[in-house]
């Protein structure tokens, strides 16, 4: 006898706005959630609407500059004719500096008119003031060379000197570790002591030759007399870009006025001071310039514009090492360890003071944090996402992946990752890129929107995979995210609505799980018979998986049950699945490897069954 049609229930499913939620059991699973998804996004690329749908593509529309980005930038300064500019600039694996010749565009030219060169091992940050560019350029490993033995000699006094250094063109750093070759243009003398005889004014000094027996000073450091027992440093020197002429300089103080700290590789912008941190003497401490002057680093000043310098940390501690610097607000910085999180309130010289945050989280590394448009600081720390919420008045921050990817996210591989945030004012959210020395990184999308926030996985190509990114407002467009990503493989791309494919012909397999769905109860078992699906008017075809099961669980990582194709724009055909269970699990994903795909709506209809079959 024929099932009467009263025991037919209808359920419009919801969208899983909410994203990926890997916390409760998958019987508790939360409404809006989705237990898995890839290259899926609820800001749609067909028509930007809120709801499920492929993500964006990769647009290049530039050249490829070659090797790994290592740093990317927007600068803005005024040329020669008076006119306003407004530039991305990039340091790439060859350690040349870049800038594109037009604005709104990402195609690079070499734009370094000097010899200096940067490092390329790793990530490098900068800041701009007043049309010129700051450039924390340092070592990973540390000093080319450090000891306590140097000697000042020769016909001027300007040669330096050592009996720990054989050979001063093939120098292993003070780790060990083999260093390349020092050079006239990218490395200076730092002389830390007065020597035996007080005779050295101690500060940083350009090199004007390296030989094997000695480093000869472009000047004396000791006034023409000869001097033992200095404490030294061959260190690599931070930088100062010219965006206009293209030369490049190493950062020095004016003279009489202190010396630029060295070897460090967070730097920030605070009430026009340069601020660095984190290098290998002393990483606990910050180092700020004059307030107006960039190249006065003299600390015995006592005025309230001073240079200053001081530590994260309580009083009587020695803090963390500092491994990022975070404008934040117009009158606070942030100072982000490992494992601790400082906020500097005011300005450092004219009573200005450091509160604690967290005493047990901190920021990951130099580039992984990012803020939203209402001055919210976003960043990774061991422990997963955390934000720190906007103006100086914060006493806290506040978890925001612990709630639903407790694992995912936790104890990130910084030394083997490059972490990247930005957030992305065309999609309303922030990507978190977990770029990886080789192979196929972690990235994420949060959706920041006051009624969805969420994570969705993303996968990129290997080549996109990004080692820079910035935001860069000129190219921003009703289609095209300002988020400039600077992939391995050399060239810049964004996320455009109206790509298909990454960088021209790379599908995009997306994918998303809806549910699970708990059909019947704790005891019972249901049938599904009917499936309403309607996608966007401009949609792909969109492939469906029905998975059902005895559990929530087992519904998820069944095989399918039934499945089909959504293949007209609209509302499709009704679906008539015939798929018992307590439990349904549905699989979308995009039914072809060239187009974008969004889904309006769905619904499903099923029958009571009784109570749970022992298997099905």
């Amino acid at each position: 006898m024929a099932r009467s049609r009263s025991y037919r229930k209808y359920l419009d499913v919801k969208m899983p706005l909410g994203g990926q939620q890997e916390v409760t059991s998958f019987q508790k699973h939360p409404p809006f959630t989705t237990p898995d998804s890839q290259n899926v996004i609820i800001y749609d690329s067909v028509d930007g609407r809120q709801r499920l749908g492929s993500r964006p593509g990769l647009a290049a529309d530039g050249n490829d500059v070659g090797g790994d980005f290592r740093l990317l930038m927007r600068v803005e300064f005024v040329d020669g004719s008076h006119r306003r500019r407004d530039r991305l600039i990039a340091i790439m694996e060859d350690g040349q500096i870049y800038r594109t010749a037009t604005e709104g565009t990402t195609t690079f030219t070499s734009h370094n008119s000097t010899a200096l060169r940067f490092d390329t091992s790793h990530l490098i940050h900068g800041v701009v003031r007043n049309a010129k560019v700051y450039i924390a350029d340092y070592d990973e490993v540390g000093p080319a060379a450090a000891a306590s033995d140097g000697t000042i000699g020769g016909g001027s006094f300007t040669q330096l000197d050592s009996a720990t250094y054989t050979d001063w063109t093939d120098l292993p750093d003070i780790s060990g570790v083999s260093a390349p070759s020092i050079n006239v243009n990218d490395y200076v003398v730092a002389l830390d002591s007065v020597g035996a005889n007080s005779r050295v004014t101690i500060g940083t000094y350009t090199i004007a030759t390296v030989a094997s027996g000695v480093i000869t000073l472009s000047s004396s450091p000791t006034g023409g007399q000869a001097e033992t027992g200095i404490s030294f440093r061959v260190i690599r020197s931070p930088k100062v870009y010219n965006p206009i002429n293209g030369t490049v300089a190493l950062y020095t103080a004016t003279a009489s006025k202190g010396a630029v700290p060295l070897g460090h590789p967070a730097i920030a912008l605070f009430r026009d001071r340069v601020v660095f941190a984190g290098g290998p003497d002393a990483p606990h401490n910050w180092h700020a310039s004059r307030s107006g002057d960039p190249l006065d680093w003299l600390v015995s000043d006592t005025d309230a514009l001073r240079a200053v310098s001081g530590a994260g940390g309580d009083a009587g501690q020695i803090g963390e090492p500092v491994t990022a610097l975070i404008t934040h607000a117009d009158q606070c910085m942030l100072i982000g360890c490992r494992d601790s999180m400082w906020i500097m309130r005011g300005d450092p010289a004219f009573g200005g003071q450091i509160d604690n945050l967290s005493y047990e989280i901190g920021v990951l590394d130099k580039g992984s944090w990012c803020q939203t448009p209402m001055n919210e600081t976003i960043f990774m720390s061991r422990d997963g996402i955390y934000m720190c919420p906007r103006s100086c008045g914060a006493t806290s921050v506040t978890p925001v992946s612990r709630q639903t990817l407790p694992e995912k996210l936790i104890d990130v591989d910084y030394s083997n990752r490059q972490v990247l945030m930005e957030y992305d004012l065309r999609f309303k959210g922030i990507w978190i890129f977990q770029t990886p020395a080789s192979g196929t990184g972690e990235h994420w999308f949060l959706s920041w929107q006051d009624e969805a926030k969420g994570f969705w996985q993303i996968v990129l190509q290997d080549a996109h995979q990004p080692t820079a990114i910035a935001v860069y407002p000129m190219i921003y467009s009703t289609t095209d995210s300002g988020v400039i990503l600077g992939g391995v493989d050399g060239s810049a791309r964004q996320f455009a609505m109206n790509h298909d494919q990454d960088a021209g012909s790379n599908a995009i397999s997306s994918f998303v799980f809806i549910g699970p769905i708990n059909l019947g109860g704790v005891v019972g078992d249901a049938i599904v018979t009917e499936l309403h699906a309607t996608t966007d008017t401009s949609s792909g075809d969109v492939d469906w998986e029905l998975r059902m099961g005895q559990s929530a669980e087992q519904a998820f990582g069944a095989t399918a049950r039934e499945s089909g194709n959504w293949n007209y724009a609209g509302r499709n055909s009704v679906d008539r699945p015939r798929a018992r269970g307590s439990a349904a699990v549905l699989k979308l994903t995009n039914g072809e490897a060239s187009a974008r795909w969004a889904l309006e709506s769905l619904g499903l209809a099923y029958e009571p069954a009784g109570r749970m079959r022992a298997n099905n």
